[in-house]
């Protein structure tokens, strides 16, 4: 059994990756006449270092970088960013699986 930290464990198979990070924070709640959807808060950015439990994350915008210094032990989901699925992919809404799905 290893002896790494979440935030290591990450630091070592995404380093120096893109990552959408999400610690459980909802952006807003978009309100509709008979349901409501909350969009999660995403931090965004390349995984640049991790030290003990927490992973640093370089964050650009319009140009700019900044360090995200994020506690590994918030941390609910981590997903690369890919061509593939994105944060929004990973979270579906539960709900009852059809009978003809296979498990």
């Amino acid at each position: 059994m290893s002896d790494l930290s979440y935030a290591q464990a990450i630091g070592e198979l995404l380093k120096g990756k893109m990552v959408e990070v999400f610690c459980g924070e909802q952006a807003k709640n978009l309100l509709f006449n008979d349901y409501e959807i909350s969009q999660r808060s995403v931090i965004r950015g390349k995984i640049k270092d991790v030290i003990g439990d927490c992973l640093i994350i370089e964050c650009e915008r319009g140009g700019i970088k900044n360090n995200a210094y994020v506690n590994g032990w918030q941390i609910q989901t981590i997903v690369p960013i890919n061509n593939t699925l994105s944060m929004v992919d990973v979270f579906d809404i539960e709900e009852p699986r059809p009978k003809n799905v296979r498990k």
